[in-house]
């Protein structure tokens, strides 16, 4: 039908015609429109006779003749706050309603100065045809389907609106092009665009990329967010890329520091403090517990800043790469992740970028190495039992870490680029490798592992493996060990390493005792091995130097006799001969099993109080000369096999 529309001056195809290319969609929310009383009447409206039994869904009340004035105000803040039994009737409903449904209403002005009211119910679900009639003030109607429900739905609307006068209307009319309205799209079509946007936006506006991608998604019919509101797409857009990494960012983990090998905390303690600029790096084999270790130093860095600071942030916010395929990161995305120091570093991503700020602790575990390159374990087996460190050359470590770099890109500038920014823990089967953040080729640090090569207690792998499957529930010390952990952290953090509290670790249960009384010979059932701090590399040792020392004084122990073994602490001492070992650690060899020994980062690290290398010296010294393993202090846990049940001897 073309020109105006005249009430009775045309049929039900004409106005099928009509919406051929509409489509309706109900709204949440009622929109209001006023106008003098339109061409069409209620008798152009598709209705029949309410029925006398049976139910409905869909139907109309005609209320004529209403001699009172309209209450607008009232009308519309009823329907916004959706309390309909507060409209006056005869506008509203006779009785309340149950569930959800929709309303639509039409208030005309007669030719008498009084109105006609009429008033749409669409409800979701059937109903019985008393309760419906007992809703409306008027004449009740239902309406003449067809047998096309979708097309009727529309033509009516098309009528409805066509009325006049005073509308509540709560439906909208779209075109196929414009697609459904906004606020009417589901929670799951909402869920799934800002999905789309999160994956495929862009994160920064380069040669006005975010304004092409906003422009093409939103005018694309196969887009997500077709038809979206280009200003909320360019904020979301905007809060991503001030988000940084994308990452799911957890608030609460099982372990603390208290959880971890001492061997491993001790090699952890003199980093603790560099990590405002240096990464943390866990090369080595799978399922030696790298993923809860790197937890928990991020968890204790958190707890630490929050408490320090009072309040949470990106920087208390440390961020892990774990188990991801190191080999296909190129350098410059590695560089960036490990600047930690760089005043802000971004990584573009397929999926945009991820963006750190400076400060913000960031740790990596991988499991790529080469056990072939591993350099032979010359150690004889008293002193690896013993625990005695020992150095491998640069250039043999760099080989073990050589299948971690990608290919494409690599280097000798990048590595040591990527090892100047990282702290590097190496774990094989057989030793822990210690390399501080250095631009220097100095000779990497080898902790013995022994029989025991898992990273945590042994109860505390079971309760990491306990939240791993699914369970919720912290362990029952899980605040005891926090306490200790931070009263540790405020040590380290300070750069205080003496009188360090640690947790001693059962190598085998059957020869444990709680004590541990020191040994300064090699003993052939020394069931433990505890690592000591490495702290404060001053000068670069010569390997082949480190090596050939470490080989006399190993020798020199294991050809001892008997009655020396019986001597007195000063008597039964190495050979002085260690003292000629390099600057790093020249008392080292020459230490007690238990000792304490400190390992600082990189050169680079923030500037300390200055210690001349004598104290340094004497404290090593001190620690070393500790008659027993310290106990975890004021907190009372069980420690070694009281905590796992004793199956050896008293």
């Amino acid at each position: 039908m073309s020109g105006e529309w005249v009430s009775g001056d045309f049929n039900l195809d004409d106005v099928k015609k009509a919406v051929d290319n509409l489509k309706v969609y109900p709204i949440d929310m009622h929109s209001f429109h006023e106008s003098s009383s339109g061409p069409l009447t209620f008798a152009d409206l598709p209705t029949l006779d309410f029925p006398a039994g049976g139910k409905i869904k869909c139907f109309v009340d005609l209320v004529p003749d209403v001699d009172s004035d309209v209450p607008k105000a009232i009308i519309k803040e009823s329907l916004q706050s959706k309390t309909y039994e507060d409209i006056p009737a005869p506008f509203g409903m006779k009785s309340k309603a149950t569930g959800p449904f929709k309303l639509d209403i039409a208030i005309m002005l007669q030719h008498n100065g009084k109105h006609t009211v009429i008033k749409v119910f669409h409800f979701p679900q059937l109903m019985k045809v008393d309760v419906a009639r007992g809703l409306c003030y008027g004449t009740p109607y239902c309406f003449n389907w067809q047998g096309e429900v979708k097309t009727m739905k529309k033509c009516i609307h098309f009528v409805f609106e066509r009325l006049g006068g005073f509308q509540c209307r709560q439906h909208v009319f779209r075109t196929s092009e414009e697609g459904k309205p906004e606020n009417e799209r589901s929670q799951e079509e909402w869920d799934f665009g800002f999905d789309f946007i999160e994956q495929k936006g862009p994160r920064e506006n380069i040669k006005n990329r975010m304004l092409r991608w906003v422009t093409v998604q939103t005018s694309c019919k196969d887009s997500p967010i077709f038809r979206w509101p280009p200003v909320l797409v360019e904020k979301s857009l905007r809060n991503l890329a001030q988000d940084g990494v994308l990452a799911q960012v957890h608030t609460s983990w099982c372990l603390t520091l208290y959880d971890i090998d001492v061997r491993v905390l001790q090699a952890l303690a003199p980093l603790f403090s560099s990590f405002s600029e240096k990464a943390l790096g866990l090369f080595g084999e799978p399922g030696a517990g790298k993923t809860p270790v790197a937890r928990s130093v991020a968890m204790a860095l958190s707890r630490y800043y929050i408490n320090r600071i009072g309040q949470q942030g990106e920087i208390l916010r440390p961020d892990i790469f774990d188990d991801g395929t190191l080999p296909e990161q190129p350098f410059k995305k590695l560089k960036a992740f490990t600047d930690v120091g760089n005043i802000e570093s971004m990584s573009k991503e397929r999926w945009g970028a991820a963006k750190w700020v400076k400060g913000q602790p960031r740790i990596y575990c991988v499991n790529d190495y080469d056990r072939n390159a591993e350099p032979k374990n010359d150690l004889p087996i008293l002193s690896h039992r013993q625990g005695i460190i020992s150095y491998v050359a640069h250039k043999d470590f760099l080989n073990m870490l050589e299948p971690a770099w990608c290919p494409k890109d690599k280097n000798e500038a990048n590595v040591m680029a990527v090892l100047k920014r990282t702290h590097i823990l190496l774990n094989t089967k057989t030793f822990l490798y210690v390399r501080p953040a250095s631009e220097k080729e100095t000779p990497v640090l080898r902790i013995p592992l022994d029989d025991k090569q898992d990273f945590l207690h042994l109860e505390s792998r079971a309760a990491y493996d306990y939240h791993r499957k699914g369970g919720t529930e912290m362990p029952k010390d899980f605040d005891r060990k926090v306490a200790w952990e931070t009263e540790w952290m405020e040590k380290v953090m300070k750069g205080d390493l003496s009188g360090l509290k640690y947790r001693c670790t059962i190598i085998k249960k059957n020869v444990f005792s709680d004590h541990v009384t020191p040994s300064l010979q090699p003993q052939l059932d020394l069931s433990h091995a505890l690592v000591k701090n490495v702290s404060n590399l001053f000068e670069a040792p010569n390997p082949s130097s480190a090596r050939s020392d470490m080989e006399k004084s190993t020798s020199s122990d294991a050809q001892s006799k008997p009655s020396t073994e019986a001597s007195t602490s000063s008597d039964a001492r190495p050979s002085k001969k260690v003292k000629m070992e390099p600057g790093i650690f020249r008392t080292l060899t020459s230490s007690q099993v238990g000792g304490a020994i400190d390992l600082d980062s990189s050169p680079e690290k923030p500037p300390r109080p200055s210690v001349v290398e004598q104290s340094l010296t004497q404290q090593l010294e001190e620690i070393m000369q500790q008659d027993e393993i310290p106990n975890p202090g004021s907190v009372d846990f069980p420690c070694g096999d009281e905590a796992i049940g004793n199956n050896g001897t008293p």
